[in-house]
């Protein structure tokens, strides 16, 4: 007598890895976000890093270099924890239109990605921000160099601008 055992087939488990690797190709503005990966795979709320020593000083000619103490601390953070499941009978795999399987993995993928996107656009619409009106023109050279200054920097780092698609 033949017997088809859990062996023979694609173990559910797996399907986590098919769904959370294409998660990442769904989400949009995850990329615009400091992802902190310090706690996966690792039990636990609590982040221990070195807290920074601070700028370095100026120091004359001849004189001693005081000294800083290098101090570690700790930061307590919410774990979140997004599900979404799907639940399909055998017969529905066997008779629904199409692939119900290979479906209910896109939606899954597509459900947790736009949890994630939802979260990050509620958190970056809550930050403080600079904003500058450049609506009356097209965009061109002067009005982004304009809108970099609002920040004030000796240094220009990274930034990111959303612009109307109408601009």
């Amino acid at each position: 007598m033949a017997q088809t055992k859990i062996s023979n087939l694609i173990n559910p488990e797996v399907m986590a890895d098919i769904i959370s690797g294409k998660i990442a190709n769904k989400i949009r503005v995850t990329p615009y976000a400091k992802v902190d990966t310090t706690l996966q795979g690792i039990p636990g709320d609590t982040i221990t890093a070195y807290a920074y020593v601070g700028d370095a000083e100026d120091v004359a000619e001849g004189v001693e270099c005081g000294t800083t103490v290098l101090t570690a601390s700790t930061t307590k953070v919410k774990v979140k924890k997004a599900m979404k499941a799907i639940e399909i009978t055998d017969e529905s795999m066997l008779s629904g239109y199409g692939d119900p399987v290979a479906e209910a993995n896109s939606q899954l993928y597509k459900a947790i990605a736009s949890k994630i996107d939802n979260d990050c656009m509620k958190v970056l619409l809550g930050a403080t921000t600079q904003v500058y009106n450049g609506s009356a023109a097209k965009i061109g050279y002067n009005p982004i160099v304009e809108a970099i200054d609002l920040f004030e920097e000796e240094e220009n780092s990274e930034k990111i601008m959303w612009v109307n698609p109408k601009q």
